[in-house]
């Protein structure tokens, strides 16, 4: 069932931004804009695409956020453990690290070798799934703190930074509040939703690096 529900979710993400060019990984938060009211939940995607021929052995983020106006009331990490090596019989290390209000970390670590998420990691994948209440009146953005070792890292093979990571963050307005433009997303990334192009081409497919 799991499987089937992201297969339907990376068909519609892909059909959203078709036509659009990835220029290397994006981390993409989605819905990009919700509304919700007051005592309402807010079901947010994270996503990353655009890994081509690298892959994603460990991660440190930490999500930041208005706790004054939602509360994270609920998060799912089982796709990045899949991702990393649960679906194929290397279970990794994926755990919160941090959850105090406006602020939610979340570590990764891949137990398996550079070849085997070589040959069993897709090229873009389901990350998280977060659960955010709205709290009150207002508009909240969601992306990644700024320090680039401990709230955005990303690491692929050889231990080493990905490079060139782009962020797509998301805006959640709750009540009367509205997410009026896109100015009011943190990062700024015109070509980022290229991501979702990807990830509908990605379905269950694995990595191509096996053939020619």
């Amino acid at each position: 069932m799991k499987k089937a529900v992201v297969a339907t979710w990376l068909a519609v993400a892909g059909s959203l931004f078709a036509g659009y060019v990835s220029a290397g990984p994006v981390l993409l938060i989605t819905p990009t804009s919700s509304h919700v009211d007051v005592g309402q939940v807010a079901r947010i995607n994270v996503s990353i695409s655009g890994l081509d021929a690298e892959v994603l052995s460990s991660f440190d983020l930490n999500f930041i956020y208005d706790s004054s106006v939602v509360r994270l009331d609920a998060a799912n990490l089982s796709g990045a453990d899949d991702a990393l090596g649960s679906a194929f019989g290397a279970p990794p290390l994926v755990f919160s690290d941090s959850a105090v209000d406006g602020n939610y970390g979340v570590l990764g670590q891949a137990l398996a070798d550079d070849a085997t998420l070589i040959a069993n990691q897709q090229d873009a994948f389901l990350l998280f799934q977060f659960d955010f209440v709205g709290m009150a009146n207002g508009m909240t953005t969601l992306s990644l703190g700024a320090n680039a070792d401990f709230e955005r890292s990303f690491i692929g093979l050889n231990f080493a930074a990905l490079q060139g990571v782009s962020i797509q963050g998301a805006c959640v307005a709750v009540g009367t509040g509205s997410c009026s433009s896109s100015s009011e997303l943190p990062e700024p990334a015109s070509a980022v939703l290229a991501a979702a192009a990807g990830l509908a081409a990605c379905g269950s497919r694995l990595r191509r690096r096996q053939s020619p």
